[in-house]
């Protein structure tokens, strides 16, 4: 994958850096309006949900990397 981006040009990689940025401020911003329409229309306080699904969600992509890199893992044998 590394190849892929270091042969294209660097416009196009500084263009496809700030468009990924822009979508993950977007998906956030998306995120949390969900969170915030499920604690209203279940009224559960909004700390509760932020404590608990956002919490969650934000910890779930570490989760998954860290599981995966311990799959990976090979352990010395003596």
């Amino acid at each position: 994958m590394e190849r892929f981006f270091t042969t294209l040009p660097i416009w196009l990689n500084v263009f496809l850096f700030f468009a990924g940025f822009l979508i993950i401020i977007k998906g956030a911003d998306w995120f949390v309006g969900s969170a915030v329409t499920i604690a209203e229309a279940t009224g559960i306080p909004k700390i509760v949900i932020g404590a608990t699904i956002v919490s969650v969600a934000t910890t779930f992509p570490e989760f998954c990397v860290s599981s995966v890199s311990y799959t990976h893992l090979t352990l010395p044998t003596n």
